[in-house]
């Protein structure tokens, strides 16, 4: 008899192709590696007054996604943190410069358009509430000519 009944289940609970993705899921798995580049790269942007750019590159299941969603934790007070999935917004066979500086920008917009619509309901949400309603008066303009 083999240990396959004492292992499957554990085995099928460790899914290495899938990133930890919930913070939940880091705070409990995430295990801090000795040559992590997330230390290094907090410092570096703390430390920049330019846009910064970096490259963390790996194989499928390195625990690139991984590495970043824990950078995210870690800056999450001071930075905004777009993520842009190639993946599954582009055809993988047919992407083109244009395609991705495109989706970069759609993602930047629908980041700024939540952030601003949250603001905007936070801050309307804490206007008192009138019981009558007052009708809207807008300005005459005249032209001038009579």
């Amino acid at each position: 008899m083999s240990n396959t009944k004492f292992w499957k289940p554990a085995y099928q609970l460790f899914k290495p192709e899938e990133p930890l993705n919930k913070p939940e899921d880091l705070r409990d798995f995430y295990v801090q590696r000795a040559n992590s580049p997330v230390d290094s790269l907090i410092t570096s942007l703390e430390m920049e007054d330019d846009p910064a750019k970096f490259l963390l590159a790996g194989h499928r299941g390195g625990g690139k996604t991984t590495e970043l969603r824990w950078l995210q934790q870690q800056l999450n007070p001071d930075y905004t943190v777009i993520w842009v999935d190639t993946e599954t917004a582009l055809d993988r066979y047919n992407i083109g410069y244009a395609e991705v500086v495109v989706l970069i920008g759609v993602k930047i917009f629908e980041t700024v358009r939540t952030d601003l619509s949250s603001m905007v309901s936070v801050r309307t949400s804490n206007l008192p509430l009138s019981t009558k309603s007052q009708p809207l008066r807008t300005p005459r303009i005249r032209d001038g000519c009579g």
